[in-house]
Parts: structure tokens; sequence; C-alpha cells
């Protein structure tokens, strides 16, 4: 999977490594010199350029080897919701864009609850992989760019000139909670991370009308900062050929619940990387397969980890969801897969 939320044109904060110092540990950022680093707004930013930031959910890092030129950058164009135009553009290995089958005219099947967009995204343009910005901090492999049809807030921080516009949605890292937690969730007075350390949120109020919002993905710690301080926000993630379940897009849509969060969970079993959704303080773990699924050794491994989580109550309910193959026109678990599903007690949702 590759997460949410979306920084308001003009507002957003990138770092040219160029000129910037190396980054440094929470601890010490306070008195880390700043004076070097230049910002840049979140339009400005492209794919193959780098940010700031580094993920405190260490065991949810990617440690996979940098994009090269053997990458092909992808742009996209789906429809919201709305009928709004979401643009997108990826930065993918050749692998990937043989796995689904990525081809210029052709369509992809996306899930991106957190800009409003589920369905077919057709593929406009494959081009060569850009130049990769020399120097530290992450590559950027992902843009999003739309109209926002969610509600839209301004965060202040202390120190900062002006505050922050992000949508409802945008994931926060919160020093208080250990988590990443939606804008529309965090309170004020509640600590974050920043370029300058550790700072307090002393306003949080509506924006105003729909603007154009950009949202990116980052490769490997899948976090960047935005607006003046430098918040430590989460990126946003793409299902692949995936669908999300029904009740969760009418929750998402109607605003009853923030957008699935990816999060890794350790088990006796091994880790586990699995889409994380709470409300009302019930935190739901859901699972999503396309077309017919069997009960084979690497979903065995999944569901004894998803148990794991159950009982050792790190979730409260564990929903595994199916959705119908483009290609095959399967959909759902084999008889053995679901006999497995009930007797363990998951909720199981077929996306007909």
């Amino acid at each position: 999977m590759l997460a949410a939320g979306l920084a308001v044109q003009g507002l957003g904060f990138g770092i040219d490594f160029n000129t910037a110092p190396a980054a440094v540990p929470l601890a010490a950022s306070a008195t880390a010199p700043l004076s070097d680093a230049r910002s840049r707004s979140i339009e400005e930013l492209r794919l193959g350029h780098r940010v700031l930031g580094t993920n405190p959910e260490t065991v949810a890092v990617d440690e996979i080897a940098e994009p090269d030129e053997s990458w092909r950058a992808v742009s996209l164009q789906m429809r919201k919701e709305t009928g709004d135009a979401l643009k997108i553009e990826l930065l993918r290995p050749l692998d990937w864009l043989t796995e689904n089958g990525i081809t210029v005219g052709e369509t992809i099947h996306l899930d991106l609850p957190e800009q409003g967009a589920w369905g077919d995204a057709k593929v406009l343009n494959i081009g060569p992989c850009p130049a990769i910005e020399a120097g530290e901090g992450s590559v950027i492999t992902g843009r999003f760019i739309h109209e926002s049809s969610s509600p839209l807030l301004n965060v202040s921080i202390e120190g900062d000139e002006q505050p922050t516009g992000v949508t409802a949605n945008h994931p926060f890292w919160s020093i208080d909670r250990n988590e990443f937690i939606a804008a529309d969730d965090l309170n004020v007075g509640e600590r974050v991370d920043t370029l300058s350390g550790i700072r307090r949120i002393t306003s949080i109020t509506p924006r105003g009308p729909p603007e154009t919002v950009y949202n990116l993905e980052v490769h490997g710690q899948h976090v960047y900062r935005v607006g003046d301080a430098g918040v430590l926000v989460h990126n946003s993630c793409i299902q692949a050929n995936k669908a999300a379940g029904d009740a969760v897009r009418d929750q998402i849509r109607n605003r009853e619940a923030p957008a699935l969060i990816e999060q890794y969970r350790r088990t006796v079993f091994g880790g586990r990387r699995i889409d994380v959704l709470t409300q009302g303080g019930v935190k739901r773990a859901y699972e999503s397969k396309v077309g017919r699924t069997g009960l084979t050794k690497r979903v065995r491994r999944e569901l004894a980890k998803d148990f794991r989580l159950l009982e050792t109550g790190q979730v409260d309910e564990v929903i595994w969801e199916f959705a119908r193959s483009g290609i095959t026109g399967q959909v759902g678990p084999t008889a053995p897969l679901l006999a497995k599903l009930q007797k363990l007690g998951f909720k199981v949702i077929v996306n007909q």
C-alpha cells in the first residue's frame, strides 16, 4: 500500500536538500540550524524531488531501493464522486506497470478514499523517470491534484506566521498520542512534531470554500512536512485494484469516520500491515482482496496475524472485504476460506 490528507495550494512545505543540513532527531531539532533549509510550496514539488521527514513509526518504513532511471512516470486521471477531475502522477518501477497492465489509454482500478475517488483511472501518459534530486530526504513518488470536496481547516502552530491549510482527514503526528491523528480530531494545545522541535496547536478553524489541493506520496518514509513550521504529516495511500467496503465508503463520504490509515502491527507470527479505522473508540482492521481468494499458505498467515491482533486487543474487529476482478470477473472467498473467516469471527464483505 502506498495515505491520507491534502495540503492546500500555497501552504505546502518541502525542503530543498541541495542546501539543507542533514535531518536530526526530534530531541535535537529544537536547536538544529534551519537557516539553510529552503521551503517550497507544495504545488512546486514534482516527482523526483526530495522532502524532509522521518517516520516515527519506524517499523512502517519501507527499506527499499530508491527510484532510478529504470522507473517510469505515469500520468492518470479519474473522476471523483462529485464529478470533478482528480489528476494523478506516479513514479513506479517497470514490474509494477507490468503487473497492473499499465498501458496508455487503458484503465486501472484505484481506491483513494482521502480524495473521495473510487473506480477506474485512465492512463494518459507513460514517460521516462525524471531526474532524481540529489541529497538527503525522501523521494516524491506520487502527486494528487484536485479541488477539495471535503471540509478544509486552518491549523495554527506556535510560532507560525500563518496557519496551515489542510483537509479535515489529513493525519498529523501527535506527540501526545504517539500516532497519526486526522486534523479534525486534533485538539488545541496538542503537541506536534515540527522542524523546530515540539510545538503546540494554537487554533483549529474552518478555512472556507473549496480550493485546489495537493497531496504527495513519499518513497520509503511515507511522511513529509507542511506549513511554516514544517509539521510532520502522513502521505497519501493508494490501493491499486482493491475496493473498499461499501459501509466504509459511506462512512468516509458522510464524514462519519476518518480515512483509513495503513498501520504496522506486531504479532508473535510477525509484522502485519493493515488498514485501521477508528470510530467512536472502536478500532476496525480492514483487509482487501480482489477476485476469487483461496485458503493459501500466505492467506493462512494473514488470518493468524489478524486473529492475534484481536486476541491481544490491538483491534476490536477484523473485516475482510472482497472486490470483483476486472480481469476474471470472479469475486469472494472460496468455501474453505469463508468457513475459516466465520470460525475466527471476522466480518466478511463481498462487493458484487
